[in-house]
This record gives C-alpha cells, structure tokens and sequence, in this order.
C-alpha cells in the first residue's frame, strides 16, 4: 500500500461458518505432513476450539457433524498465493484430522502451510465495532468538566448489501442433486437447509399435476418447490404409485408443460428456531482484515421489477479482531467451482401469487425480521463474556401491485384472509431464488402510483394457521 491511508473500495468482503460461535475459523494451518496437491489436512483435537464440536456426544457425532461442512467455500494459501474450492471435507477423530479435498491442484503438497477458508461475496459492507463506554456515576467535583469514561465489552454491530445467485451449480434431470456453494452456508445462518433431487416432466402432465419418473415421488414432499419452465410452483401433494409417481403442484403453470422437459428441483431453507448458525463476517479494507465473530443475522430481499435482486444480511455479534498488513495476492475469483457461473438474480422475469390470485408485482421488499438480543454473563467467560441468541422473527413482505378490482380490498383484506404468498425472483436455473409461505394482509394497504398506473401498496405478515399440525414459515428456494 503506497501512503499512509486505506483505501475503502479495494478489498473484499466473505464469511466463515462457525463450529463453535464466537471462534473464527478463518485462518487455518496444514499439517507438518500428509498433505497433498488436492488436500489441506488441519489438526483437530479437543483443544481445537474453532473447529472441534465439542457439544456432541461421541467421535461418530462430531464425524458426522463436520462431514462436507465447508463444501462450497474456498481457500487461498498467501505463501504460494493459491486459491482453489473445497470439495470434501471429513473428519477423522482417530488421527485428530480434518481433510479439506480442493480442486483446481494445488502446484505442490502444502505442509506446515497457513490458509484461509471463506465465502466471498459481490458486497458492501458497513459495520461498526469496539469498545462499549461505560458512564461514570456523575460523582460531585469542582468542575463540570465529566469524568472519564471507562470500556467494557465489544460492541459488533453492521450490515452487507450483496447480490444473490441460485445455485452455482444449476440441476436438471432425474437423479440429479444439489452441490454446496458460498449462498448454502450463508442461508443455512437463517435456517436448516434441505435439498432435493431434479427430474424430467413426463407425458400426460398438466398445468397441475406432475408425472414424475419412476420412484420419484418419495423425494418429495407438500411444501417443496419445483421450478418447470421458469415458474415456480409449490408441491400440494406427492403420490406413488404402480402406474406412476406424481406431484400437484400450486399455483398452476401457465402451459402444459413439454414432456421430457427437465425441471428443477433446488435448495430449500426452513428458518430455525433453535441453534442458528454463527457466522464469522469478514472485512478486507485495503490490507486491513476485520473479523466479526459470532454474528448472528437477519436476511431480507428487495427489488423493483427490471432491476437486479438485492439481499442486506443484518449482523450482531460478539468481538472483533483486527489485522494490518494483511494482503491478498491476485484476484479471490467470485464464480464457483463452474468455470461458467450463473448470473445474479434479477428481477425481469418472475411471478407472484396469493394462493391462486395472481398479483402484477411492480416491488417487492422481503424480510425475515430476525430478532436478535445479546445476552451478557459469566457463562460466556471463555470467549467474549456475551453470546447472541435470536428471540423472535415475524417474517414480512411489502409488495406493490396493480389494482384490477376491488376484492383484494374489501374481501381479500377486510376478511383476515390466509393463502400462500409466493414471491419469485428470476426465471432460469442458476438464477432463480423464491419465498413461499402462508401469509395475510396485514396493515390496510394504501393506493400507489406506478407510472400513472394505480397500485395497491400492501404488507403481508407470514403468519401460523392454527389448524395445521406443522407450523408454516417463510421458506427460501433456491434454484
């Protein structure tokens, strides 16, 4: 760095999953040996704290636990100024290691070598971190000069804008499944992913039911998502049977779909009540690293209709940590492991429905509403004296549309009702994300103007129906 500034637009910016909050396992070291050109092995013993599980009950959990846990992030080595992507990941409690497998190779076995796992994302960011003032007790003195203050403990608050893909690495076609990437771990943060097999519409298919390929319908489930022809559709029902297997789907396509044609099954996020995933944030500015530790977040989309989707990922956590002089050699590309990434999402093809009533969107704005609290005691001792929990979510979504009629007002509105609200972004495999969930107007909703076209202004809140045996939350598709 030429002078003694930073300049604030170079860098990057990523994350990390934790094993264990509030420890980074960012910056890693390979083993004295054992190491190959498409491996990096780490020693993990219970001492470990940034990567070995230490809550689970035996060597078989804490295995499974780690298998394939940062599948989909990359490495970059500073000595030799590497990058490649983590495939693999397996933990072998026997020997105390944990085999990260990479490709593209390395140039040669990398011993006793120090990398850095993480996500990069296309993103700003703006964070604010340090040392919280303690007041003084404003104590009777000769002047009304105050007293000093004094600082107690870390203070991680901040938010990154970044854009938003599908999967990075598109599926089609029977049997087909779904590979990890940075966006899987970074939504995992909000809730527990799932994924499914892809397949090939059969004939006799229509706008409503799905034949499927043999033995397909048990991969399937009410309330997965299916993408057929650049719609997205829930799945209502999904039948075996000797004749054939088959899924009904809502709401309906617009066409009959071509026989042959491969749909897309995808990723599909179920927000956690319980046990969310921390992340560490990481900031590059210029040569000076920034770690959040700890952070829990939040997660919300916005976009007009013709521009580009927009996710802003909310963050509190529970310390920092700070390193000058540290440099990147050469570019961290942004693609994944696919030498022809996907594009981000964007919104100039898409589709949005309240339960079979068709909305002419003109702007959506999503959010999950993820509250988060940090809880201060001697429990947390060990690390930084407070821990973030999530206390609350009252997912939401503000969505303009065209006024066609009265009946969303005065019928649709007045009477509470409930449906399920999709909201799809995109139209094509790799660039396609969806929220689904059963919904209902919520604050009257105003009258907009789109252009000289009047709109309805409204918010929906995604809310519980009490008779269902399963609670219904927001859930994010990828696709």
């Amino acid at each position: 760095m030429a002078g003694n500034y930073k300049r604030a637009a170079l860098g990057l910016i990523g994350f990390v999953p934790e094993v264990n909050q509030g420890y980074s396992p960012f910056e890693q070291s390979s083993k004295s040996s054992g190491n190959t050109t498409t491996s990096l092995v780490i020693e993990v013993t219970s001492s470990t704290s940034a990567l070995y599980p230490a809550g689970l009950a035996d060597a078989t959990a804490r295995q499974n636990f780690l298998a394939d846990y940062f599948n989909g992030l990359s490495v970059y080595l500073p000595d030799s100024e590497e990058h490649a992507y983590i495939t693999d990941t397996a933990y072998v409690e026997a020997s105390s290691a944990l085999t990260l497998t990479i490709t593209p190779a390395l140039a040669a076995a990398r011993d006793s070598a120090t990398f850095y796992i993480f996500g990069r994302l296309p993103a700003t960011s703006d964070f604010t971190v340090g040392k919280e003032n303690l007041t003084r007790l404003d104590f009777r003195r000769g002047s009304w000069t105050p007293p000093s203050n004094l600082k107690g403990l870390s203070q991680v608050e901040g938010s990154l804008e970044t854009e938003l893909l599908g999967l990075e690495t598109p599926i089609s076609g029977a049997g087909a499944t779904v590979t990890l990437d940075r966006y899987s771990h970074l939504l995992s943060a909000v809730g527990t992913r799932s994924a499914h097999v892809a397949d090939t519409v059969q004939a006799g298919s229509t706008t409503t039911t799905i034949n499927l390929s043999t033995s397909e319908a048990n991969v399937f489930s009410a309330g997965d998502a299916v993408l057929i022809e650049g719609q997205v559709a829930y799945v209502t029902e999904a039948t075996e049977s000797p004749t054939g297997d088959t899924i009904v789907i809502a709401p309906a396509l617009s066409a009959t779909p071509t026989a042959a044609e491969p749909f897309h099954a995808g990723e599909k996020f179920t927000p956690d009540d319980t046990g969310q995933l921390s992340l560490t944030m990481v900031e590059l500015i210029d040569d000076q690293l920034i770690q959040h530790k700890g952070c829990i977040i939040n997660v919300s989309l916005a976009s007009q209709f013709s521009q580009t989707l927009t996710m802003t990922v909310e963050a509190t956590g529970e310390d920092f940590q700070l390193t000058d002089s540290f440099t990147i050699a050469g570019n961290i590309p942004l693609a994944s492991k696919n030498s022809t990434p996907p594009a981000p999402v964007k919104f100039v093809q898409g589709r949005a429905f309240f339960g079979s009533t068709e909305l002419d969107c003109s702007n959506i704005d999503f959010n999950y509403n993820i509250e988060r609290s940090v809880v201060r005691d001697t429990g947390d001792s060990d690390t930084a004296q407070q821990s973030v929990f999530v206390t609350g979510r009252a997912p939401s979504a503000g969505v303009s549309f065209r006024n066609k009629a009265k009946t969303f007002k005065d019928t649709t509105e007045a009477n509470g009702t409930q449906a399920r609200l999709l909201l799809q972004f995109g139209n094509e495999a790799g660039s396609t994300v969806a929220i689904i969930g059963n919904a209902q107007p919520s604050d009257p909703a105003t009258y907009g103007d789109n252009e000289g076209i009047s709109t309805y202004d409204a918010t929906f809140a995604f809310v519980d129906d009490e008779v269902s045996t399963t609670y219904n939350k927001a859930f994010f598709y990828r696709f």
